[in-house]
């Protein structure tokens, strides 16, 4: 059959441009009547001009598809006309095209994106599919065909957070009236790759997203830093808080598995970030469960009670790492404790500045090891009210070799070590006197090598 897609194309009365409009509209809707009587012309009579306005119609639907990319019709224009129609929509569902969307913004966090046809207004329950042309770095919005900016929401209602969105990743949006919720962000997202934080006491404020260090970014507290960061799942990246100068209150990881932590404070003043426990039981600084922490260029002071220690780890699995770091006065804990099989790292120097109970205490098979060639400076006179390094129940302080060099040591009050209930002191050799001290050290039931 010759191609008549909804009308004839040779025949009598047939013309293949459309004659112009000669009806004249004076309401909005208006209908067919049937003529009162065989012998009264009363009724409708078709014109030429309704016929093709229907034609037109019909045509546009069909062919609404277009073409593929080989230029051969999405939808065949076949004279089926029982299901031509059927598939022209079909079709048209089928392949989205009337809710996808590419985001044109060249800004992370806005996306813009346009849809053919433009939408008259969002409505409740509208989707969209956009493939976005940047990764989110915290809260984000979008605007749909200039239909106005909308917040970008998880499901629970929250901002999203870093990696919700992926540069190439096409995602769907549902309005829900208010906002634009993402289905796919949902439990911990995964880190594609490292991630920086930034805390300022100064200027930030905790319901910032911590993405950069200015005003309505920054964060208060480190440990909204840490918060945020276990937001993540674990993964190979690391995320790095990034500290401003000032004095800020303890932090700690949370119990359960999350990204590996890296706290950065003033690289050229190490003393202008201070994390200072005033009163009460915590620890300045803290890593539980399996996780692993990396702090340098901080200074702890802990004026609290009740072994509140400085820079603590706890928990099979936890690993913390230091470097650059100063102690002030810590009141009743020790400077460094590794208890519960952790493991403290010492992988960079140390000022001892403060007096402690202990400047290094392994208990209950945690370990902590010095590194070697590194310098511990005792940068003013200090007492030590138990020992300079104590080990007990298991646990273990290793150096070296080569062993650290401990610098002023004559400024060290106290017994210089105590090794109890299996506990393991290992200088590699260095000797009675190695560690600093006016009293000399003791070993009962343990070790001291």
């Amino acid at each position: 059959m010759a191609l008549d897609l909804f009308g004839p194309t040779v025949g009598a009365g047939g013309v293949t441009v459309r004659p112009s409009e000669t009806r004249a509209f004076t309401a909005i809707d208006t209908f067919f009547r049937d003529c009162s009587s065989p012998d009264l012309d009363d009724g409708t009579e078709f014109s030429a001009a309704w016929f093709n306005e229907v034609t037109a119609t019909l045509r546009a639907l069909a062919r609404a598809n277009g073409q593929t990319a080989g230029s051969v019709d999405i939808v065949t224009q076949d004279n089926a006309d029982d299901s031509i129609l059927v598939r022209a929509a079909q079709h048209l569902i089928q392949r989205g095209l009337v809710s996808y969307g590419e985001d044109a913004s060249v800004t992370a966090n806005q996306i813009t994106a346009a849809l053919t046809p433009t939408p008259a207004e969002y409505k409740k329950g509208m989707r969209f599919y956009i493939k976005a042309a940047n990764i989110n770095t915290g809260a984000a919005t979008a605007n749909i065909s200039g239909l106005g900016v909308l917040p970008i929401v998880r499901r629970d209602g929250s901002a999203l957070l870093y990696g919700d969105i992926v540069a190439g990743g096409i995602d769907c949006y549902i309005f829900d009236g208010t906002k634009l919720q993402l289905p796919s962000a949902r439990g911990r997202p995964q880190l594609v790759s490292n991630y920086d934080l930034y805390v300022n006491g100064a200027i930030g404020n905790d319901a910032n997203d911590g993405i950069s260090n200015v005003a309505g970014h920054a964060l208060a507290t480190i440990q909204q830093a840490i918060n945020i960061a276990f937001s993540y799942a674990p993964s190979q990246f690391a995320i790095t808080i990034h500290i401003a100068d000032g004095t800020y209150a303890p932090f700690q990881t949370p119990g359960y598995a999350g990204p590996n932590i890296i706290v950065v404070g003033n690289t050229g003043n190490p003393s202008a970030v201070v994390v200072q426990n005033p009163a009460g039981t915590s620890h300045c600084v803290t890593v539980t469960g399996p996780n692993t922490m990396s702090v340098s260029f901080v200074k702890v002071v802990n004026l609290g009670t009740a072994a509140a220690g400085g820079f603590v780890v706890t928990g099979s699995g936890a690993t913390l790492n230091t470097s650059n770091t100063v102690s002030g006065t810590i009141s009743t804990g020790a400077v460094f404790e590794a208890y519960g099989a952790a493991n403290l790292n010492i992988n960079g120097a140390h000022n001892f500045a403060g007096n402690c109970s202990e400047a290094l205490w392994g208990m209950l098979d945690g370990i902590i090891s010095v590194a070697t060639g590194i310098n511990l400076t005792v940068s003013t006179p200090i007492t030590c009210g138990l020992a300079f390094a104590y080990a007990a129940m298991g646990g273990k302080i290793t150096f070296g070799p080569p062993n650290a060099t401990i610098v002023n040591p004559g400024n060290v009050t106290g017994k210089r070590y105590q090794a109890d209930n299996y506990g393991l002191i290992n200088t590699n050799g260095g000797g009675a006197s190695y560690l600093p001290g006016t009293i000399a050290g003791s070993a009962s039931n343990g070790l001291y090598l």
